[in-house]
C-alpha cells in the first residue's frame, strides 16, 4: 500500500464517525482545559535546566547556525517545478531545511527566552499561508493539491499542521494573537475540515484511513496532537479522541500477535515512534485512564526492537530497512523509561544511551517525551 491507494467510498448511510455513546466517555475522560505533551517554555522552572544540558547547546548553536545562511522556503514556484519531469528533491531539501530552522529556534526560545527568534519564527509560519498546499508533491499523484481541486492528508501536511501546533503550545502568547490565530484558521482549512467531512460522510475517505503501515499511525497522530490543543470544545476534542481510538485499531493490524512488524526496523522506529507519541499523548490527555501500551499487542509491538537484536547494535536488514541500521535507544527502552507505576513493568535491564540522539533528527514530540515524561 501507498501513497497511489485510492480513497475509499462507503454505502450509502455508512461513515467512520465515532459513535455518539463513546464522544461521551471520551469527553468524561478529558479535562476541560486543551492540552498537548510537554511543559510550555513559560514554565521556567522546568526549561532552565536544559540550557546547559547537550540538548539545550545543540538547538541554541544550530539556531545561531541556521539563520545566519541564506532563507530557504517553500513556495508555490518551488512546488510547480516538482511536477516538472518528476523534480521532487529540490522541495524535499527545502522541507527539511524549514523542520528543522523551525524546530531549532522554537526550542532555542525554549531553554533561552530572549525573544531573538520571533519575529523569524511568525514570519516562517505565515509563509505557509500563501502556499496552494502543504501536501508534499512526491504525494500528490494526481496533482489535484496543487490544482486546488481537492484537499488531502499526507505525511507532510500533517506533520507541518502538528509542528505549528507544537509552536503555539511552547510559545504561547509570546507569539502574536494574529500569528496563533493564523495557525488555527489554516489548521481548521487544511486538516480538520477536510478530515470531519469525509469521515461523517463516508465519501473520499483518505486512503490512510484503514491502512495497517506508518501512514495511518502518523497521520492520526498528527491531527489528534492538532486537535486536543486547538479545539477549544470539549466536545470536539472527544469527538477526535474517540475517532482515533477506532481507527488506531489498522495501525495494530500491521503487526502480528508476536509483535513482529513486516516493513522492519526503518519504519518500525518511524511509524512506531508515532504509535508511542501518539499513545502517551491519549494517556497523558486521559489521566492515564486510556493506555494503549499497558494492552498485550501493543506492549508486544513496542518491543520489537529489543527482540531484533541479534547481537551487539546488529539488526536484521529486510523490508525498507537499510543495510545498516539500528533502532533509536529511547524508542527501544521506552516501556522501562516511561512515567508509569505499574508493577508489572520490567525495569531491571540497565543501559546506559541517549535519548536525544540523534540530535536534530527527531520530532518535537520525541524530545517533549524525553524531557518531560521519563
Amino acid at each position: 500500500m501507498g501513497f497511489g491507494d485510492h480513497n475509499l467510498n462507503l454505502p450509502d448511510g455508512q461513515n467512520f464517525a465515532p459513535a455518539a455513546d463513546k464522544v461521551q466517555a471520551m469527553a468524561r475522560l478529558l479535562a476541560d482545559r486543551p492540552y498537548h505533551l510537554g511543559v510550555p517554555a513559560r514554565q521556567r522552572d522546568a526549561w532552565a535546566r536544559w540550557e546547559e544540558h547537550a540538548v539545550g547547546r545543540h538547538y541554541l548553536a544550530t539556531a545561531r547556525a541556521e539563520t545566519t545562511k541564506p532563507f530557504v522556503r517553500i513556495t508555490n514556484e518551488l512546488i510547480a517545478k516538482c511536477y516538472q519531469g518528476d523534480r521532487r528533491a529540490g522541495y524535499t531539501e527545502a522541507a527539511t531545511t524549514v523542520r528543522e530552522r523551525l524546530i531549532a529556534m522554537t526550542f532555542a526560545e525554549c531553554v533561552d527566552p530572549t525573544g531573538e527568534y520571533l519575529e523569524l519564527i511568525e514570519a516562517e509560519i505565515n509563509a505557509f499561508t500563501d502556499l496552494v498546499t502543504w501536501v508534499a508533491p512526491c504525494h500528490d499523484d494526481s496533482g489535484g493539491n496543487f490544482a486546488g481541486t481537492t484537499i488531502e492528508i499526507d505525511l507532510g501536511s500533517g506533520q507541518w499542521a502538528a509542528l505549528f501546533t507544537d509552536i503555539d503550545f511552547l510559545l504561547g502568547d509570546r507569539l502574536s494573537s494574529a500569528t496563533r490565530q493564523t495557525i488555527r484558521s489554516e489548521i481548521e482549512k487544511r486538516i480538520f475540515a477536510p478530515f470531519r467531512q469525509r469521515i461523517e460522510s463516508g465519501q473520499d475517505i483518505y486512503w490512510w484511513v484503514t491502512c495497517t503501515h506508518n501512514w495511518n499511525t502518523v497521520c492520526l497522530n498528527c491531527v489528534l496532537t492538532c486537535a486536543l490543543w486547538l479545539k477549544e470544545d470539549l466536545q470536539e476534542r472527544a469527538w477526535y479522541l474517540a475517532l482515533v481510538d477506532d481507527l488506531i485499531a489498522y495501525s495494530n493490524q500491521g503487526f502480528e500477535e508476536s509483535g513482529f512488524y513486516t516493513e522492519g526496523l526503518s519504519y518500525w522506529t518511524y511509524g512506531f515512534g508515532n504509535y508511542v507519541a501518539l499513545s502517551e499523548l491519549v494517556r497523558a490527555a486521559t489521566g492515564g485512564r486510556i493506555d494503549w501500551l499497558k494492552q498485550p499487542k501493543p506492549s508486544r509491538m513496542a518491543r520489537y526492537g529489543v527482540r531484533m537484536e541479534l547481537q551487539d547494535g546488529l539488526y536484521p536488514t529486510f523490508a525498507d530497512s537499510r543495510m545498516e541500521f539500528e533502532p533509536i535507544h529511547w524508542l527501544n527502552h521506552w516501556l522501562n523509561n516511561r512515567q508509569d507505576d505499574d508493577p508489572a513493568r520490567i525495569r531491571s535491564t540497565a543501559e546506559t544511551f541517549d535519548p536525544f540522539v540523534p540530535l536534530g533528527k527527531q520530532s518535537v514530540a520525541a524530545i517533549l517525551l524525553n524531557l518531560f515524561h521519563t
